[in-house]
Order: C-alpha cells, then sequence, then structure tokens
C-alpha cells in the first residue's frame, strides 16, 4: 500500500528528503530521460541491452551484482544465437590452434 503523504520527521514535521527527489530526478532530467523511470527499469534496459550486445554473461552478473544463474533466468531468452556463437567461437579456436589434433589420442 503506498503513502498518499511523505514520511514525516516527527520533530520537525518536516517531509524526510527522499533519493527520489534530490538525486534521481534531476539525474533522469539530466539524461534526458522521462521522469517515471524507476531504477529498476535502467538496471532492466541493461541487462537486456548488455546481453543482446553479445557482452558474456558472466560480466553482465558482475556488473549488476548477482548471479549468472539469477541473470539467465530473468533474462536467458534474450541471448539469441548464443550457442551459434559459441560453436563459432570454438571452430576458430580449434583450426588456429590445431587444439583437436593433439588432443584425441
Amino acid at each position: 500500500m503506498r503513502r498518499k503523504q511523505p514520511l514525516a520527521n516527527r520533530a520537525e514535521r518536516a517531509p524526510i528528503p527522499s533519493h527520489a527527489a534530490s538525486e534521481w530526478k534531476p539525474a533522469l532530467e539530466a539524461a534526458g530521460l522521462p521522469r517515471e523511470r524507476r531504477p529498476y527499469d535502467l538496471r532492466h534496459s541493461f541487462a537486456s541491452w548488455a546481453l543482446a550486445a553479445g557482452v558474456p554473461a558472466y560480466d553482465v552478473a558482475r556488473y549488476m551484482g548477482t548471479s549468472v544463474r539469477m541473470l539467465d533466468l530473468t533474462y536467458g531468452h534474450l541471448v539469441k544465437g548464443s550457442e551459434e556463437s559459441a560453436r563459432s567461437r570454438l571452430d576458430v579456436y580449434i583450426k588456429s590452434t590445431g587444439a583437436v589434433e593433439g588432443a584425441i589420442r
């Protein structure tokens, strides 16, 4: 349930400062973003765009302070073509190093 009025400092009966009013809203305005954005919205956009751009999930999880597992559960559907990309990278590695010839006996 949302409060209709801000919390008040009982001694002064003044509203308690909120980071939303003092820091968040001005930062959104300076960035040219709508004032209705929440921190969660920007976090979600970052994760979505980073994964879609091919940033490794391990790195995205580290930047966001979460686990790769949680990132996969929440955003895994956005990582299209990751299997093909991994296959391609392995093919390039194997061809450039001759890794398979030395490993199979």
